[in-house]
């Protein structure tokens, strides 16, 4: 009976319409959830009784239409609205918004979830996270610190516990060589007192250090085996590191071929005199016995003068009666400098460079430097040399030697360690009245340093922030996109799954592909307009209390037929 279809489509209609009042109620119950995405309710008609197709339109005969009588509504779908909702702008680095497509990627204990709530922390491991635990995906990076595209990993960011360091692989000086100094023509030339052996004959390269006495005291050797030599000179009026030498019974006073390098007294001396000895210098400097007396030669330019006196050298912490006589004085324009550069694990090391004016005519003029270092860990400070050439204008020109190699053997630091010098913007002018000025402008090394902070650019890098002012790539965040986002299966916890429509995720990184870019310190908020749900409750409320009265006035229609009979 028609009244009682009736009944069954109010009854339809009802359910229709109490199913949107649950999906309202749960958008306005999440309007402050993160990321959260509303949903609607779409209706549609229940299939109709048919009483009649119609019939076709002759000659003699308009036709008729079809009558058919519905049977009440039911759901059609619960749609979710993927549009972005409002970005709201935190100052928390970890917490991230995508503007555009895109999911991030959690790995739960179920498998990968997707989720638009970027509401992100770092936990006592240093892993980053979402509020319930799971892991934020993306790409690593390599012990370079480089992206590594690929597998996805669990993105870690170790605050307070990563350490890192760069060497130095290039300093740059700055400043001015005066140009009107004195042309450098002699190095340093200082005698020692006359020396013979036990046995008094005159000394040479192979006698040996047990033997040698002062001529002036003969039968008296100066040095014992087991003895520990402490040689600290001057040099350029600054007072060099000390250095020991360790006599033992084969030791050599001079460059003698019978014993290593390390057991010759004047190459020890020479050494951590830092007296650099290239054989194309127009001085040639060095240590050597001549007519009896050990000679030291230093390298010209006043700031390579060097100065001995009885303190200089020291046998087991006493001074000893070594006398020197100093015959000639370094001379030359040169300017001194020092500066600290690194090695591969971030110890710091000084390094000094000396710049020596050593030509000037009508083409310019030229400059030779000498680099030297008492951290380098051999005994000998040479680093290199090269010269600097510049036009009759003061400008740069050319360069040579530009390569000071540090020797860092026993550190545990990469050795050789080679850091380059860069004086392209010297200047070499006249500057009779200030003198030569120059220093250090930068240099590419960094000590240790720890991991303190972090950033998250729009292509998802994360950039780490280190104590030491280096800055290096953590990760990349990766999201996920799908073909068709209304296709995911809701999994709770403000997270998605794939669904049998959805298609499968697409992983890739921000702003590459149909992917959107990540805001760093910003949560995207709940797309839910609370304008647009009250609406919704006033028309679902009416068509819920229309369809009531359907079916309480078919009722009251059924009690009338009913009464018919009494």
């Amino acid at each position: 009976m028609g009244l009682t279809s009736t009944l069954y489509a109010g009854l339809s209609g009802l359910d229709s319409n109490g199913m949107q009042f649950e999906v309202i109620g749960n958008n306005i119950a999440n309007v402050n959830t993160t990321g959260f995405k509303a949903r609607r309710v779409l209706f549609q008609s229940q299939f109709s009784r048919t009483l009649s197709i119609g019939s076709g339109a002759s000659s003699d005969f308009g036709g008729t239409n079809p009558m058919q009588i519905g049977l009440g509504s039911q759901v059609a779908q619960v749609d979710t609205d993927f549009s972005m909702g409002s970005v709201e702008v935190t100052g928390i680095n970890s917490d991230m918004a995508i503007e555009g497509s895109g999911f991030f990627i959690l790995n739960s204990p179920d498998g990968l979830v997707y989720t638009r709530n970027g509401s992100f922390s770092v936990n006592n491991q240093g892993y980053l996270v979402a509020a319930n635990g799971e892991f934020v995906q993306g790409y690593g990076v390599d012990a370079d610190f480089n992206v590594v595209p690929g597998s996805l990993v669990n993105l870690t960011i170790p605050l307070g516990f990563l350490t890192v360091a760069r060497p130095s692989t290039e300093a740059v000086i700055q400043g001015n060589l005066n140009a009107t100094g004195e042309i450098a023509s002699q190095g340093s030339l200082l005698t020692s007192a006359q020396l013979e052996d036990l046995a008094g004959n005159p000394v040479t390269d192979d006698t040996l250090l047990t033997e040698v006495c002062l001529a002036s005291n003969p039968g008296v050797a100066l040095f014992s085996a087991g003895d520990v030599i402490s040689f600290a000179g001057v040099k350029g009026g600054r007072t060099l590191e000390t250095a020991t030498f360790t006599v033992d019974a084969t030791s050599r006073l001079g460059d003698s071929a019978l014993v290593p390098e390390a057991n010759r007294f004047s190459v020890f001396v020479q050494q951590a005199l830092g007296i650099d000895t290239d054989g194309t210098l127009p001085t040639t400097g060095g240590v050597s016995i001549v007519g009896s007396c050990l000679q030291i030669a230093g390298n010209s330019g006043a700031q390579n003068d060097i100065d001995l006196s009885t303190e200089s050298i020291r046998i087991n912490g006493v001074d000893t009666p070594f006398t020197w006589a100093d015959s000639q004085a370094a001379n030359g324009e040169s300017v001194y400098t020092s500066f600290t550069v690194y090695d591969s694990l971030g110890n710091p090391m000084t390094m000094d460079v000396t710049f020596v004016l050593e030509n000037a005519n009508a083409s310019g003029t030229t400059w030779r430097f000498y680099m030297a270092s008492q951290d380098d860990t051999d005994i000998d400070l040479v680093l290199g040399n090269g010269t600097i050439q510049f036009d009759n204008q003061g400008q740069y020109v050319t360069s040579t030697g530009l390569e000071a190699v540090f020797d860092r053997d026993g550190t545990g630091a990469v050795t050789p360690q080679s850091v380059f010098l860069d004086v392209t913007t010297m200047t070499s002018l006249s500057a009779e009245r200030d003198g030569s000025q120059i220093a250090l402008s930068s240099q590419d090394g960094v000590p240790i340093g720890t991991l303190d902070g972090f950033g998250v650019g729009g292509d998802g890098i994360i950039t780490g922030t280190f104590t030491n002012g280096l800055t290096r790539p953590m990760g990349q965040v990766a999201l996920a996109t799908f073909a068709n986002p209304k296709g995911l299966l809701d999994g709770g916890a403000s997270t998605f799954v794939e669904g049998p429509n959805s298609g499968v995720a697409v992983v890739t990184t921000p702003q590459s592909m149909s992917a959107g870019s990540i805001q760093s310190g910003s949560l995207e908020l709940s797309n839910v307009d609370l304008s647009k749900e009250f609406v919704n409750l006033i028309t679902t409320s009416t068509g819920f209390s229309a369809n009531s009265r359907v079916i309480s006035t078919a009722d009251e229609m059924m009690r009338e037929i009913l009464q018919m009979v009494r």
